[in-house]
């Protein structure tokens, strides 16, 4: 990911940077079964809807332009 962040808008990295640590509570449930509090998994929704929203978007761009 390191080499590509260079060619994609400094949002998007944000973005997709923010979905290790939506994804880690997820995880140690996953492993380790500590159940998360609420508001992680709130946290975590908002931010994957967020990062689904501009991947959606930027398909729907990429369509119209072709």
């Amino acid at each position: 990911m390191v080499k590509e962040t260079p060619l994609i808008l400094s949002a998007v990295v944000t973005l997709l940077m923010l979905l290790e640590f939506t994804l880690g509570p997820l995880w140690v449930w996953e492993f380790i079964k500590e159940i998360p509090v609420f508001s992680t998994l709130l946290g975590g929704g908002i931010i994957i809807s967020g990062v689904a929203l501009l991947a959606a978007y930027e398909v729907r761009q990429s369509l119209a332009k072709n």
